[in-house]
């Protein structure tokens, strides 16, 4: 999917056709990433899991912000729009769960709602 900046944050529309549909029938812990970004000198990948982390709740999904090497970088990562909080980044990864969206399989389709996307500062 592709990448784009919006302000000071950088969202990524994860994708149509056949990404969609595999995201639809993915199960829980299986992810699509982004391509490579860099931000503050880090190199950078957002991670969208449709069904969530093994962590994450029932009608969960996950969004995470992934270091190739340990970084420390604040951050905050949202989904359609609605954000986790600021967070920090020590190490290699860091994800958070969001309440999964009725619509998201449809989103994914549009390539609208449901796009992940981080800001940093």
């Amino acid at each position: 999917g592709a990448l784009r900046v919006e302000g000071r944050r950088l969202i990524w529309t994860v994708g149509a056709g056949s990404t969609a549909a595999a995201l639809a029938q993915a199960a829980q812990d299986e992810c699509l990433e982004s391509a490579a970004f860099w931000i503050a000198g880090t190199q950078l990948r957002l991670a969208f899991y449709p069904r969530g982390t093994s962590l994450a709740g029932d009608g969960d999904c996950s969004a995470a912000l992934i270091a190739e090497e340990k970084a420390k970088l604040k951050f905050e990562l949202f989904l359609n729009s609605r954000s986790a909080g600021r967070k920090v980044l020590l190490g290699k990864k860091f994800s958070c769960d969001f309440r999964r969206p009725p619509s998201i399989d449809q989103a994914l389709l549009d390539g609208a709602d449901g796009a992940p996307g981080v800001e940093v500062g």
